[in-house]
């Protein structure tokens, strides 16, 4: 009896992973500058690595392609890795963050959740590799060449 009609819950998941992404390839023609392209257009637009979950896997299958393909065309274009690639995302996304005013009050731990991370003391060590600051010594920096809102 299938696991539908006995009302146990099925995970597509489970039979996706054994299904092999092969049939993924790039579009025809489409070199890696243009496949890049299209990752970073994807990741401005919908802020995917916001997720903790957020994988190579899923942004290739977002991208209809294999990751290897992904991973390749990032490596050969903007020489970088995935991970390299994520981090420098939400460092970015941190900063923002940081140097708002208005933010003064979020706590780091919250921040570095937001930011998809499921550890703080991950976030603490790629904020410091990316700016050579911790994340506190950010927030002051830009908020004294901000100013203070209230004069």
């Amino acid at each position: 009896m299938s696991s539908i009609m006995t009302g146990e819950r099925f995970h597509f998941g489970h039979l996706f992973r054994r299904v092999s992404l092969g049939f993924l390839s790039r579009r025809p023609q489409e070199r890696p500058s243009q496949l890049v392209h299209r990752l970073f257009f994807l990741l401005s637009q919908e802020k995917l690595y916001l997720s903790p979950h957020f994988s190579l896997d899923s942004l290739a299958l977002r991208l209809n392609v294999a990751p290897s393909l992904l991973s390749k065309a990032l490596r050969e274009t903007i020489e970088q890795d995935f991970l390299e690639l994520i981090n420098y995302y939400r460092v970015q996304e941190a900063k923002k963050i940081l140097a708002n005013p208005n933010n003064i009050e979020v706590c780091l731990e919250n921040i570095s959740s937001h930011l998809g991370y499921l550890s703080h003391s991950s976030f603490l060590k790629t904020f410091y590799q990316h700016t050579l600051l911790t994340p506190d010594e950010y927030r002051q920096q830009m908020n004294l060449v901000c100013g203070p809102l209230d004069s």
